[in-house]
């Protein structure tokens, strides 16, 4: 029975061994494609918190422009991903509103979106199937084709500029890659983008981003009646975790004016804050990323590695164990049993 076990464990070492070293091979091939892709159970909501100066557009309107400062605003998007989905694409949905905490209800809105555009699941690039804009909830979304990133960045980012959307000009525009750094322990790559400042009437026309009033209530010395544009600029920083492509902290200086132009001298503040995300929502996002790397990493370096190592443990055995086999048990000298080495000589 044990010459039977000594025989067959070599067999059994090198078929273990032989299986370890295929699934090392063929597990990151195999399973890179299936786990780098964005889940369709995405669930995010981020919250952003500022001190804002706003203008009171209804006293503006009268005539009597009023300037407030230090109105605490919370900026709230909540992304999910909803149909048309498959295999290669998912259409992410985000809705994002901007409110001013001192006032309730509809008084307290600044602004509010709902943003629909269909991603590749791997590389987070718009597929050009859905991309949709909602402003208002009395008209319809309007389609904005767009290009660049927005929501999700590739898996495996790399230190370099990428393309990404701006929601209020509708156009992407470089965000540049400007240094390494680290978040609660997590290694992030952190980019910033500027855009503006720019006439917002190029972008989304003219309802809403004009405006006519008297001179002097612009500040001007003639009452003759002044058209204005709204005026947009910001400064936008993500730090980004690279294996994931996860945003785990955001920052975005954002100001917006009543001007004739992008550098006129009678430019009238309409909305300027600086949001970041709030403590909860950036540990919210560094717990989300570290548990997703750690997946990918297991999925496509650490479980193949360890595979690949043991199958080629399990290899070695077999042979050794083999050779000891075909040994056999030590031989001793014909004729010269042990007992008789031990017996006087006659």
């Amino acid at each position: 029975m044990q010459s039977r076990f000594r025989t067959v464990l070599p067999s059994v070492l090198v078929g273990v061994g032989v299986l370890l070293l295929t699934i090392a091979v063929l597990v990151p091939t195999y399973a890179a494609p299936r786990i780098k892709k964005l889940p369709l159970d995405l669930a995010v909501t981020t919250i952003s918190t500022a001190e804002a100066t706003v203008v009171d557009s209804v006293a503006l309107a009268m005539g009597r422009p009023k300037v407030e400062t230090g109105v605490p605003v919370i900026a709230q998007r909540h992304v999910t991903v909803q149909d048309p989905v498959d295999s290669e694409m998912a259409t992410i949905e985000a809705g994002l509103t901007i409110r001013r905490t001192d006032k309730s209800g509809d008084s307290g809105l600044l602004s509010a979106s709902i943003d629909r555009v269909s991603v590749d699941r791997a590389t987070g690039m718009p597929t050009g199937d859905v991309a949709t804009i909602q402003t208002s909830p009395t008209e319809s979304a309007v389609e904005v084709p767009r290009e660049g990133l927005q929501y999700k960045f590739p898996f495996g980012v790399e230190k370099k500029s990428y393309s990404y959307f701006d929601l209020n000009m509708r156009e992407s525009f470089p965000l540049d890659f400007v240094d390494e750094t680290e978040i609660e322990g997590v290694p992030v790559y952190h980019f910033s983008q500027t855009v503006g400042p720019s006439d917002t009437i190029n972008a989304l026309g003219a309802p809403g981003t004009e405006l006519t009033l008297p001179g002097t209530t612009w500040g001007m010395d003639t009452p003759e009646p002044v058209t204005m544009h709204r005026i947009y600029s910001t400064v936008r920083d993500l730090w980004v975790e690279p294996v994931t492509g996860l945003v785990l902290d955001g920052r975005e200086s954002v100001r917006q004016a009543w001007g004739r132009t992008s550098d006129d001298q009678y430019l009238m503040p309409f909305l300027a804050m600086t949001t970041g995300f709030d403590e909860a929502t950036r540990a919210e996002q560094v717990d989300m990323a570290t548990q997703y790397r750690r997946m990918i990493q297991w999925g496509t370096v650490y479980g193949p590695i360890g595979a690949g190592v043991l199958g080629a443990a399990l290899l070695g055995a077999s042979v050794a164990l083999g050779v000891r086999g075909r040994r056999g048990p030590a031989a001793t000298s014909p004729g010269l049993e042990p007992t008789r080495l031990l017996q006087p000589a006659e």
